[in-house]
């Protein structure tokens, strides 16, 4: 037992006259990682998210309800469509018109992540942006754009299947709804969850932390390995 603990005392020596010899390395050693933990948070992403939960919806499905699973099955199949049609060109500018942004749509796009929940008629969009209130705007911006673009698709899907219903999940209008077929068929968008823009988390604490452990840990190791060789 008086051998261990000798043992361990002289460890304990060794390892402290290690730190004193190699103190300046260990030292510039956790600076350098300090710095790039620094430069790591600073030129991490910042700014704001708005987030927005839609439904893409199909009035005349409760009005065919001899079709109305079929056609849910359809429109399903059809939101990856849908996804593409809230990042394209025509609905991403009409976004920048609506808000007033200068940046152009290729911007707007790599700033707006559109995803489709599995197996649902809902959209989850985000829009990233500099300024809080640009970012909320934008995200109610594009769920209006994005209704107007879809009404238009589901009026086209119905032109295209020569008003028949059951056909491309777009369901043909009932007799005596004034409409046309283009009320009733025409998808829309409705907005089940909307939130404020909120700043994008950092971990600026963890991320410098995590550099300084990282740094420490290196040194004394490479302090250790110079000091036996």
């Amino acid at each position: 037992m008086g051998t261990l603990i000798a043992d361990t005392r002289h460890g304990i020596t060794q390892f402290a006259g290690i730190l004193r010899r190699w103190k300046w390395l260990i030292v510039g050693g956790v600076v350098i990682a300090l710095a790039v933990g620094i430069i790591a948070v600073a030129g991490a992403p910042s700014g704001y998210d708005a987030n927005a939960v839609v439904l893409v919806d199909q009035p005349g499905l409760s009005s065919t309800p001899t079709n109305g699973v079929a056609s849910a099955q359809e429109l399903i199949d059809l939101m990856p469509t849908v996804a593409a049609v809230a990042v394209s060109h025509g609905v991403l500018d009409g976004v920048r018109s609506e808000v007033g942004l200068k940046e152009p749509v290729a911007a707007l796009r790599s700033q707006t992540q559109v995803s489709v929940v599995p197996n649902t008629l809902t959209l989850s969009l985000t829009v990233h942006m500099a300024n809080q209130g640009q970012a909320t705007a934008a995200a109610r911006a594009l769920v209006n754009q994005l209704d107007l673009a879809v009404g238009v698709l589901g009026a086209s899907a119905h032109s295209a299947s020569g008003g028949t219903g059951g056909t491309g999940g777009i369901e043909s209008a009932p007799a005596g709804t004034g409409t046309g077929g283009i009320g009733v068929n025409r998808l829309a968008v409705v907005p089940l969850e909307e939130s404020a823009a909120s700043p994008v988390p950092t971990h600026a604490s963890l991320t410098i932390a995590l550099a300084i452990v990282i740094g420490l840990a290196f040194t004394i190791a490479a302090a250790v390995v110079l000091d036996r060789s």
